[in-house]
């Protein structure tokens, strides 16, 4: 989605978009045909499901310079998974980039 690829380092937006036209599409493409899926099933009276509450959090956080490691920890729909996130500086603000 567009906040992921508004908070991911340069490299991974550029890896996102490679992958993406490789397959034909671009991620504009993509959250039109979202957007377009979202309303039909509304048009039809289809229930549309929720987008799901995510809770997150970042421990043993290491900053060196311009990057940085934490362990993230992510509970979705009672589903927790962790692992190391990478992150890298870029204009002054902090973006995911692993």
């Amino acid at each position: 989605s567009r906040v992921i690829m508004n908070n991911s380092c340069q490299a991974v937006v550029d890896q996102t978009n490679q992958q993406l036209a490789a397959k034909g599409t671009s991620l504009e493409q993509t959250e039109n045909e979202m957007r377009q899926a979202v309303d039909a099933a509304r048009l039809a009276g289809q229930p549309v499901p929720p987008v799901p509450t995510t809770n997150a959090s970042l421990t043993d956080v290491r900053v060196n310079g311009n990057t940085a490691s934490a362990m993230v920890t992510v509970t979705t729909n009672g589903q927790t998974e962790s692992g190391v996130q990478r992150f890298a500086r870029e204009n002054g603000q902090w973006k995911v980039c692993n």
